[in-house]
């Protein structure tokens, strides 16, 4: 498979456990997202969309890791301009 497939069916199988998520009513976070997505890619036959779900497992935490840098420097940052 091409990059792109790969890339293409990660965003499938993310949106399906997303989607299996909202079906069972059950919360959506990132933490939860990646479990469906480890269980999805533990049940899972097919070799690249296994891979495919590991992979969007890994996006994932890419993701939820850049927001915390984020947060943490949007609060050093509005820290440095309060008045003491």
């Amino acid at each position: 498979m091409s990059n792109d497939e790969i890339r293409q069916l990660r965003d499938v199988v993310l949106g399906e456990a997303v989607m299996a998520l909202f079906a069972d009513q059950r919360p959506l976070s990132n933490e939860s997202v990646i479990k469906q997505l480890m269980q999805m890619a533990a049940s899972e036959s097919d070799t690249h969309r296994r891979k495919a779900c590991l992979e969007a497992v890994r996006q994932v935490r890419k993701n939820s890791t850049l927001i915390d840098r984020q947060h943490e420097v949007k609060k050093k940052q509005s820290g440095d301009n309060t008045l003491h």
